[in-house]
């Protein structure tokens, strides 16, 4: 299903090349007989004429977003995570685009973009130093659920003049979240398994994070969310134990090597204070790839598959 769902966005991809290559010339943008106006979600309105064919990405839920929305060709550049597979889903599509850069306002500037994507945790004197520039920024609020993923991806499918490349994108996720969901349809209410997401720093996925809306998806509980914390709350051990998890998602970006997985599994199975643990007692002890848990793009619904794979794993082996 996962590749059927890429091979989608590659097709329409290419269609889009093809189509954008038909009577212009390279470089040259196709006109638009009335330009369009958008305000972004800091209440500045953008003026444009055309459809932005040099788009500068500055954070890695964008990067995600517009290699599904746009060919490589209209984007000049992406963030310098976009290339690391531990957090990306979009390696391959990166390598495709001349430029991968930090949120530098001068570095960006040299690129001569006719919009930036900018998210509204970026210090604010970066989008009103390329304002000053004369450049189009669009300022993005960051999603934190999988439904306000699906108005992100609204928003800027609008602000890029694809708005139905973008319903295409919400379409997808919706079938992988219906499937996730008819799989599951024999897990009884009160029945979720609870599920704890480790990192290097303790485990999380509190009260409005993402993770607890992937999980809510799943059609489980995050233990973050049992223990009564926020979205950026860190789980003592005492929680931890509290919770009783009977599924523990180990870390799975190395964070520059200094996490291991099979280190972290280890210490954890051989922990003396976390053996009354549900999950250390039965070795449920998974792996999610943290590019599809940590992200905020069209890809977070391979997280909600993960982790009912995680959780159910026999519910989840049927077709």
């Amino acid at each position: 299903m996962k590749q059927k769902w890429l091979s989608v966005l590659l097709i329409w991809g290419l269609a889009v090349a093809l189509l954008s290559g038909c009577g212009y010339g390279a470089g040259q943008q196709q006109p638009v007989a009335e330009g369009y106006t958008v305000t972004d979600s800091q209440g500045h309105s953008l003026q444009l004429t055309h459809k932005p064919q040099r788009i500068v990405s500055l954070t890695l839920g964008t990067d995600e977003i517009i290699t599904g929305l746009v060919p490589a060709a209209r984007i000049a550049a992406l963030t310098h995570l976009a290339e690391d597979a531990s957090i990306s889903n979009i390696v391959e599509q990166a390598a495709e685009v001349p430029h991968k850069i930090k949120a530098d306002a001068e570095t960006v500037i040299a690129l001569n973009p006719d919009l930036v994507l900018v998210a509204d945790w970026l210090p604010a004197d970066l989008p009103q130093t390329l304002r000053d520039a004369g450049i189009q920024v669009y300022v993005y609020k960051t999603p934190h659920t999988i439904k306000e993923v699906e108005d992100t991806i609204t928003v800027i499918a609008q602000v890029v003049g694809e708005a139905e490349q973008g319903r295409q994108l919400i379409r997808m996720m919706e079938e992988k979240l219906a499937e996730v969901r008819r799989k599951l349809n024999p897990v009884q209410a009160g029945q979720e398994k609870v599920v704890a997401k480790l990192t290097a720093a303790g485990a999380t996925g509190g009260k409005d994070s993402t993770f607890a809306d992937i999980c809510e998806q799943a059609r489980t509980v995050s233990a973050a969310v049992k223990a009564g914390l926020g979205p950026y709350d860190m789980m003592t051990k005492e929680q931890l134990v509290a919770s009783r998890p009977d599924v523990l998602l180990l870390p799975t970006w190395d964070n520059h090597g200094k996490t291991n997985q099979e280190t972290s599994r280890s210490d954890i199975l051989s922990d003396p204070g976390l053996q009354s643990v549900p999950a250390v007692q039965t070795d449920r002890l998974e792996a999610v790839p943290e590019r599809y848990l940590s992200c905020t793009s069209q890809y977070i619904v391979f997280g909600v598959e993960g982790v009912a794979k995680a959780a159910y794993p026999d519910y989840m082996k049927t077709k």
